[in-house]
């Protein structure tokens, strides 16, 4: 049994259903080999004041469940950082299947979504329907909030926030310098937006995902010249909850830590 303190993060997204007992074994955390790049995109100047992150909620979810899922990591930075939790695009239904769930656990909350996900898409490679409509509005929204150094992205909101970065180092977007993704589905998207991912992000990134979670393991690390990634011991969260403080601890430190480096 683990002792949780008051501000224990038990939240997760359950985006794609319950978590399912996965195999982990593989090592997705070595660096990627990058590719010889011609891409001319550098990262903003830094400005005065804190250091800005949006922060992109998952499906089914809204700003302020994720601000309470990423308050562990977010209190270690203080007020060095400002994190921008945004609302996604459309509301969210009674058919999607945790709107019951996530209704019971936070009651009086409304729910959004940033894409509508393509029928027949699976998780390990998720694409949308409408996605030129939904890249559009997020860039509208980060453009209200500029400047901007980097973007977080938890399950939908990681997924929009890879292409967030192709955009930013395309020069099609508001540009940021860094980029944060936990529990990312499998990028479907590459193919319908080919023209962003010819080559990798030379973009700094952070990758975390859940051995247990039943999306797959770190799937976008590939995208990236250079990634970071950490894979926690526990389902789809941002924070593990099941493996103890100590490691609670480790991963709120270490999306910190790459934050405050900027």
């Amino acid at each position: 049994t683990h002792l949780m303190g008051d501000d224990w993060d038990p939240f997760a997204d359950p985006a794609d259903g319950p978590p399912e007992g996965r195999d982990p074994k593989a090592d997705h955390t070595s660096a990627v080999e990058a590719r010889p790049q011609k891409l001319s995109w550098a990262p903003p100047p830094a400005a005065a004041g804190p250091i800005r992150v949006a922060c992109l909620h998952g499906t089914c979810s809204n700003g302020n469940i994720l601000k309470v899922q990423l308050q562990r990591a977010a209190k270690l930075c203080g007020d060095k950082v400002e994190f921008i939790y945004l609302d996604g695009r459309m509301k969210s239904t009674k058919d999607n299947p945790v709107w019951e769930e996530m209704s019971r656990t936070f009651k009086g909350h409304e729910f959004y979504e940033w894409a509508e996900i393509l029928p027949g898409s699976s998780i390990a490679e998720r694409k949308y329907c409408d996605l030129e409509t939904s890249l559009d509005f997020i860039q509208d929204l980060l453009r209200q909030h500029e400047p901007l150094d980097g973007i977080f992205g938890f399950s939908q909101g990681a997924n929009m926030a890879s292409l967030l970065a192709a955009q930013a180092v395309a020069g099609e977007g508001v540009n940021f310098g860094f980029v944060i993704e936990s529990c990312a589905a499998g990028p479907g998207w590459v193919e319908q937006r080919s023209d962003l991912f010819m080559q990798k992000l030379p973009m700094r990134s952070l990758h975390i995902s859940g051995k247990f979670d039943s999306n797959p393991p770190l799937p976008l690390v590939e995208l990236y010249q250079e990634p970071l990634s950490l894979l926690h011991g526990d389902g789809h969260k941002i924070i593990p909850s099941s493996g103890g403080r100590e490691e609670a601890d480790f991963v709120a430190k270490t999306i910190a830590d790459f934050v405050l480096s900027a």
